[in-house]
Order: structure tokens, then C-alpha cells, then sequence
């Protein structure tokens, strides 16, 4: 068949559902009273014949075609914007008063839009129908431009949107985009835990809404699992806790407050400081088991200072071994000495080379009362003699 043979009646537009019905663009009048039982499809310069197997009007400007052999949107998605033919026998006899767009060749088209004209951009449900559009952006001008348009959190997931621009003065709808648009739906992310917790508990966090979660919360927390734990809470992991949520190409956050009740445990509840003696006292540097400490020729001493909150100390007592030297206290006042003060003033030993052994005990209240809340800690230290010794007479 030859394309002299036959007269164009429009285009195939686009599919319309899944069993290969297809929506056409008619550019002839009066298609509706033209009986026919087969049309021409122009598929690469070759006009190939097809029988209808249906078509409807159901509204002016909007024809829907079923042709036989064509039962899957595959099959229909092949002849989307090829043009569509009847025979020339079929062709409507115009009377001199008709017009039609074939009167229009050979003519420039050019639109003017009024003053305050709107443009709005428009989208089609998922099927891609128009009849209850979504707006998602307007711009007003009587020229072109560009429309930004947001789609709705709410929108539903589909694979068959379609967008048009609609303007108002005057009003003329835009043929739609020809691809589909695949729209995925914005995950709903929830993030919870199951606080308040202790100090000590474990800390057990929940997510939902996607197919992979990547979490971040206080002392550098992090992870990927969907409901993560934290064992031995402490008081750093308190906090809002953030989780992106994401599934199909989108994604979204929420966040959950931890609430850790209690003090942390203390990794070093007493601190120890080895110090000069005298009014007042100087402090050489902090004591810890093992050091070797220098010998200087002023008397020292060791001070003793609770520094855990949760610690209750109304007392120490000490004891140092050492070269020469066997000494026991108990201190009830602070600041805790191991050769006494008073106050500031601090009383000390010349302590000789050698290994010492400092053992320190405390208790709730004064005078050892109310329990022990510390210890027997042993602290051992070694002083090094680096002082000379000078013998006044006879050695023999």
C-alpha cells in the first residue's frame, strides 16, 4: 500500500493499560462517523496494515484504539508515536465552508497569551490520566519560561505519570510528555528506642520504613543495622540519635532521644599525688602503681583525693612499708595524708631509696564507720638515691 493511497488521521499517542489499548491524537474532524474495520501504520516508510478490534470516543478530542493481534502493552508500546492511515475511499468530502488543519499548511502558528497569563504545570494519576490533575508549580508570564514544580509527598508509586503545562489566558492544555514518568513514594522512616535506660543497660534502638538504615548519635556512634544496640550504656551515650531511612532511590530521617539515667561507673575513683611537705604544700605529680621516683632531700608526703561522685569516703586508712619505715594513720578530715596536716599544711617523711607499699582503705563514714566503700588498694612506688653520704670520722 502506498502513502498516495491513503489520507493521515493522527498519531498513536501513547499506551493505555496492559492489554495494548492505545490513546490516539486525531488531527481530522468527524473520525467518529467514518466506519472502517482496518488502518495503516506507518512503520518505517512502509504503510502496514491492521483490523480494529475497537475503538471508543468517549470525549471530543480523546479516541481509544484495540487492534487485533495487539494484546500486550509491549506489543502497543511499539507503535507509540507512529503515524496512523485509512484508506482514501474513507476520506470525508469537504464542502467548500468546512476548515480544517490541512487548511492551516503552509501558515505560521504563533500564540499570544494575555497579560497575567498563569502557566501550571500539571500531573496525571499513575495511569496517566488527566482528569483530576495535581498542580506542582505555576509561573506567570504571556512568553516562556521555567515551571519548578514539587511533587507531593503523598503521591502514589506508579511508573505511568505523565506532566502537562495548562495556561489561563487563554485556556489551552499542552499535550503531555510522551515517556512515562516512574514516581517512587518517600519512605515513612521511624526511629524509637526503648529508654529510659540505666547506666549499665543496654541501649536497644528500632527503625522502620526502607530497605537499608544508616544511624549516627552521640560518642560517634554509627551503623547500618537496621535496630543496633549499645551494651553498658554511660552517661556519653545519651542523646538524639539520627537514622536516613532509604528504599527505592528515596530517602528520609528521623531522629529518637536516649535518655541514660545515673552516673557513670569511676574507672579511678581516688587520685593520688605525690607531694613536697611544708606550708604550704607543693604537689610534685600524680602517683601511680609502679613509678620510680627520684630522691630529693625535702621531706614528701602522699595525698590522697576522691574524686567519684557516686563514691562515699568519710575516712581513709593508710598504710606505707617501705626502707626503715612502717607506718599506719587514719585521716577523717580531708585532705587525706598519709604523714598528717593541718589543713594546708602538710607533714612528710625523707623517705630513703628503696620499695614502698602504699595500702589505702575507705570507709562511709569517720573512725572506719558505716562500711568500706574503697579498697584495700596497694600502690607500690621505688625511690632511686641520687644523694651523697658524707661519714665524719673514724671508719677502722
Amino acid at each position: 500500500m502506498k502513502v498516495e493511497d491513503c489520507f493521515r488521521i493522527g498519531s498513536i499517542l501513547k499506551t493505555k493499560g496492559l492489554k495494548g489499548e492505545m490513546q490516539l491524537y486525531v488531527d481530522i474532524d468527524g473520525l467518529n462517523a467514518i466506519k472502517f474495520k482496518s488502518v495503516f501504520i506507518d512503520m518505517a516508510g512502509k504503510l502496514v496494515p491492521y483490523f480494529v478490534k475497537s475503538i471508543k470516543f468517549p470525549m471530543a478530542g480523546t479516541v481509544y484504539l484495540n487492534l487485533e493481534d495487539v494484546d500486550t502493552i509491549e506489543k502497543a508500546s511499539v507503535l507509540v508515536k507512529k503515524n496512523i492511515y485509512l484508506l482514501n475511499k474513507f476520506k470525508p468530502k469537504k464542502k467548500e465552508e468546512d476548515f480544517t488543519l490541512k487548511d492551516l499548511k503552509g501558515f505560521t502558528a504563533v500564540d499570544i497569551f494575555g497579560s497575567g497569563n498563569i502557566y501550571t504545570a500539571e500531573l496525571s494519576d499513575a495511569s496517566g490520566n488527566f482528569s483530576s490533575p495535581v498542580t506542582l508549580g505555576t509561573l506567570t508570564s504571556n512568553s516562556s519560561g521555567n515551571i519548578q514544580g514539587i511533587i507531593p509527598l503523598n503521591t502514589t508509586s506508579g511508573n505511568a505519570y505523565r506532566v502537562r503545562v495548562r495556561s489561563s489566558s487563554p485556556v489551552v492544555n499542552s499535550m503531555s510528555n510522551t515517556t512515562n514518568l516512574v514516581i517512587n513514594q518517600t519512605p515513612q522512616a521511624t526511629a524509637s528506642n526503648t529508654g529510659p535506660y540505666n547506666v549499665g543497660q543496654t541501649i536497644a534502638l528500632s527503625a522502620t520504613g526502607g530497605n537499608t538504615y544508616q544511624w549516627a548519635g552521640s560518642a560517634s556512634f554509627s551503623s547500618s543495622a537496621q535496630s543496633p544496640a549499645i551494651t553498658n550504656a554511660m552517661q556519653a551515650n545519651a542523646g538524639i540519635y539520627t537514622v536516613t531511612v532509604s528504599a527505592a532511590g528515596c530517602s528520609a530521617t528521623a531522629t529518637t532521644n536516649v535518655v541514660v539515667n545515673g552516673a557513670d561507673p569511676c574507672t579511678q575513683p581516688v587520685k593520688y599525688y605525690y607531694n613536697k611537705s611544708g606550708n604550704p604544700y607543693q604537689t610534685l605529680f600524680p602517683l601511680t602503681d609502679g613509678m620510680v621516683i627520684n630522691q630529693i632531700t625535702e621531706q614528701t608526703t602522699v595525698s590522697l583525693v576522691p574524686v567519684c561522685d557516686t563514691l562515699t569516703i568519710g575516712s581513709f586508712e593508710l598504710n606505707i612499708q617501705g626502707p626503715e619505715l612502717n607506718w599506719n594513720l587514719l585521716q577523717n578530715v580531708s585532705p587525706y595524708t598519709l604523714f598528717d596536716n593541718v589543713g594546708n599544711h602538710f607533714f612528710g617523711r625523707n623517705l630513703l631509696p628503696g620499695q614502698y607499699t602504699l595500702t589505702a582503705t575507705g570507709y562511709a563514714q569517720d573512725n572506719k564507720g558505716g562500711g568500706r566503700t574503697y579498697g584495700p588498694v596497694i600502690t607500690r612506688f621505688t625511690i632511686v638515691g641520687n644523694l651523697a653520704t658524707i661519714i665524719i670520722g673514724d671508719r677502722n
